[in-house]
């Protein structure tokens, strides 16, 4: 097993990353809406996000926490907001950055031929559920 291991690692860790993924969006509920989750923080980004996109004004108010270039990023979500709405597209956005992270993990764990910290990310991502999709924080992680 470990030879299978040792010589397949980047497609082990991409079928990882792959299927705790989907478990984390799918915890969502974007397709199943008995079950499904609010969107939380992702709701008060898309108030944020309006004025941004429609007036071109940064958000205000003393919920804003975030740099003023922030503010920009939000409206990554909502060049995909057609689909399902800003909460799948905003959820969708911080998955990309989700794989970017991993990306960069894996790439330095090929380098140093350690893998510990891939095996963290991989795991302790989705130990906290659907939150990490949506919420902002996966940005500034990345």
């Amino acid at each position: 097993m470990s030879s299978f291991y040792s010589r397949h690692k980047p497609w082990v860790w991409a079928a990882a990353w792959f299927g705790t993924r989907a478990l984390m969006f799918a915890q969502i509920g974007f397709w199943n809406h008995e079950t499904a989750t609010s969107l939380e923080d992702a709701s008060l980004y898309e108030g944020w996000s309006e004025p941004l996109a429609s007036d071109g004004t940064l958000p205000s108010g003393e919920l804003w926490q975030y740099p003023p270039g922030a503010a920009f990023l939000l409206l990554l979500a909502r060049l995909g907001i057609e689909l399902k709405g800003f909460g799948a597209a905003f959820a969708g956005t911080m998955l990309a950055f989700d794989f970017l992270a991993f990306a960069l993990i894996a790439l330095l764990a090929r380098r140093r031929g350690r893998d510990t910290g891939v095996w963290v990310w991989l795991l302790a991502i989705p130990a906290l559920r659907a939150v990490p999709l949506l919420r902002f924080d996966m940005v500034g992680t990345t």
